[in-house]
Order: C-alpha cells, then sequence, then structure tokens
C-alpha cells in the first residue's frame, strides 16, 4: 500500500477481513472436535418428573392447560390497509357476480320447463322500464360498480 502523505486516509483493501465473530476455520475444527470427543452434559438431571397416567385423564389435562393458553389476537391488533379492504371488495365483486350469473343462466334454462317467461329479454327490458327513477338508479350504479372494480382490479 503506498505511504500515507499528509494526514491522507489510506483506501480501503478491495477485500475486506472477516468479521471480528468470524473464526478462522482451524479454530472452528479443533473446537468441533473437542465437542464431539467430549459432549457436553446438558440432559443429565431432569428438571420435570414424568408419570404413568390413563389416556382420558391425560386428554383432560390436555384440555385445561389448552384453555389457559392466551388466545391469539389475529385481525384486532391490525390496522386495516387498504390493499386488504380492495381484496376483500374484489372478492365480495367477483361472488355477487358469479352468483348474479348463475342465477340467470339457471333461470334463463329452467324456464322453458316451467313455463314461465321471466328471463326472456323483452320481459326484463319491460321489467326494468316499469321501475321508478328512484329504483333504477341504485340498481345502475350498483351494477356498474361491481363489474367496473371486479374488471379493473382482476
Amino acid at each position: 500500500m503506498a505511504a500515507i502523505k499528509d494526514g491522507m486516509q489510506p483506501l480501503p483493501s478491495r477485500f475486506p477481513a472477516p468479521f471480528p465473530s468470524q473464526k478462522p476455520r482451524d479454530k472452528q475444527r479443533k473446537e468441533t472436535t473437542r465437542l464431539t470427543k467430549n459432549p457436553p452434559l446438558l440432559f443429565a438431571n431432569r428438571l420435570a418428573a414424568t408419570t404413568n397416567i390413563p389416556q382420558d385423564q391425560g386428554h383432560d389435562i390436555l384440555v385445561r392447560q389448552r384453555r389457559n393458553r392466551p388466545v391469539s389476537p389475529h385481525l384486532g391488533i391490525y390496522r386495516p390497509q387498504i390493499t386488504w379492504l380492495a381484496s376483500a371488495f374484489n372478492r365480495l365483486t367477483g361472488s355477487v357476480l358469479s352468483g348474479a350469473f348463475y342465477i340467470f343462466g339457471f333461470g334463463y334454462l329452467v324456464q322453458p320447463l316451467l313455463g314461465v317467461h321471466i328471463f326472456e329479454s323483452s320481459s326484463l327490458i319491460a321489467g326494468f322500464a316499469a321501475m321508478p327513477l328512484w329504483a333504477k338508479v341504485p340498481v345502475k350504479f350498483t351494477l356498474s360498480l361491481f363489474f367496473t372494480f371486479h374488471g379493473f382490479n382482476g
């Protein structure tokens, strides 16, 4: 490395030194072989005593222990995020649109057998035209919102 002139710091090395916590390989090998030759007695003294009990009594103990466990906080501790709400609304709109499609399709296929003509285009148009304006606007808005949101959100 070049000599330091007028208090200038040397440039860092291209290959940095190992972290202080890292040990050279030969020291690691020595410790590993020492531990395998003389393993520490970690479980020499058991801190818990065991007894044989019937299975039904063991099940009762297990049930009592589970009652004392804390309940997971689940969603109560999390602040709602926009992605959660968008995902939930996307699922809701998809379910509503799918349900409406299946109901309409089933009704369209069954109406000739029942002799009812509710799902024909002319009867749907006439029924919608007979609705008052205060009922048409929310129906159109809801359907268009569901189609648009679900179509753009995927």
